[in-house]
């Protein structure tokens, strides 16, 4: 995003729409009162992780480095050490780790998962997209592929992210598979005020003081293609 104001030419061309964090406490914790003048743990700044505690704590009528201060921590598993020894009080995790909660006993404070927000995207410069559609179109195509395999394919799915996580616990990856299921959409289409939010953030950061219309910086025309060409073959 701040490199396509500056005059990159990135343009995303899909994503998800939602960032999927959520704010895990300490047991200590009982209400988002008691955060203020406490540090909480991200990953690294700029990151998803930063963004995603940033929005829970506004829906905790908080301010990020204000009434809280942030402290880099790492990874998750860097996050949970850190929580559950009591070196921060809160962390933000991906919202598909909510068996830590029971795993040490942590109290949900926030999720992020109803603000429009872009996670992740697949990002690419528009000259290349125009100069290989069709490598573009065969992205997608194997990336709604992947998609449909997850929706269908649930013993695979699990066996597959059994090695991915390196875990054996049926039950744990039960929830994984599960959650993973309520990430994707069919179609990872981008919406205008998923890109909207970020240029708030950055506005409030400082880091740029205007933008052009999120529209401008979203491409869905490929994604769109492989959808009529799936509906037009009779698949979902």
């Amino acid at each position: 995003m701040h490199a396509r104001i500056s005059g990159a030419d990135l343009i995303t061309i899909a994503g998800l729409n939602r960032l999927g964090r959520m704010i895990a406490a300490h047991p200590s914790i009982k209400s988002p009162a008691d955060l203020v003048g406490k540090k909480v743990g991200i990953g690294v700044f700029g990151t998803t992780a930063d963004y995603g505690m940033r929005l829970g704590l506004r829906k905790l009528n908080l301010r990020a480095n204000k009434e809280v201060t942030f402290i880099q921590v790492g990874d998750a598993p860097a996050r949970i050490a850190a929580v559950t020894s009591g070196a921060v009080q809160a962390v933000i995790l991906s919202g598909y780790d909510k068996h830590f909660l029971e795993q040490y006993r942590l109290r949900l404070l926030a999720e992020t998962e109803d603000i429009d927000f872009m996670g992740s995207g697949i990002v690419t410069t528009e000259a290349f997209a125009k100069s290989n559609r069709d490598t573009i179109l065969r992205l997608f195509r194997g990336v709604t592929d992947t998609i449909q395999f997850i929706k269908n394919d649930r013993k695979r799915t699990t066996e597959l992210l059994g090695k991915i996580y390196r875990e054996t616990d049926q039950p744990l990856l039960a929830k994984r598979y599960q959650n993973l299921l309520g990430i994707y959409p069919d179609y990872p289409y981008v919406s205008p005020s998923a890109i909207q939010s970020i240029i708030d953030v950055l506005k409030e950061d400082g880091k740029i003081k205007d933008a052009p219309p999120a529209q401008s910086f979203l491409d869905m025309s490929y994604l769109r293609a492989v959808e009529k060409e799936r509906i037009a073959a009779g698949q979902k």
